[in-house]
């Protein structure tokens, strides 16, 4: 395991025979990436990794198994589609609701947001907040797979 430099005091976790990325100049993004400019186009570490592990780079997106943006070792990268990427998320920063990862408090519309993510769909089941009560009665609902007051409304989204 080595450290690789990048702005802000941050550095990036690669393997050793990774080391060889010290030689360019790395930035952590916003995202919580190591990414530099070439060419007026940014180019990701995790990528630049991934392709030379597989010798190709025919894959959607690049995915930290453990959520961490600049853990580069290879053991914690793998391809992934976009879907998949997306379902090894964490909990959302307007999740203040409940501890799974896909409710969250849609403060625009005084509802609670429940997105249920099947293979084939998603699901989400919109209920109006009204009390304190409510939010417990849905959050309990959740938790064991029932529903158990009807929502509000709901959307399903068909997959591609």
């Amino acid at each position: 395991m080595r450290k690789i430099p990048l702005t802000q005091g941050k550095f990036a976790i690669v393997d050793k025979e990774d080391v060889w990325l010290v030689g360019y100049n790395w930035c952590y993004t916003t995202y919580g990436y190591a990414a530099r400019w070439e060419c007026g186009k940014i180019v990701f570490m995790h990528r630049m990794i991934l392709e030379r592990k597989l010798g190709h780079s025919n894959f959607e997106d690049t995915d930290h198994v453990n959520r961490d943006g600049i853990d580069n070792r290879k053991a914690n990268l793998r391809p992934a589609t976009h879907a998949q990427n997306l379902g090894n998320r964490g909990k959302q920063k307007n999740n203040t609701s409940s501890s799974f990862l896909l409710v969250f408090l849609a403060r625009y519309f005084s509802s609670l947001v429940i997105a249920i993510d099947f293979s084939a769909a998603m699901l989400c089941l919109i209920y109006p907040v009204r009390t304190d009560a409510t939010i417990s009665k849905i959050k309990n609902a959740v938790r064991y797979l029932f529903i158990i007051c009807p929502p509000l409304s709901f959307l399903l989204f068909l997959k591609p």
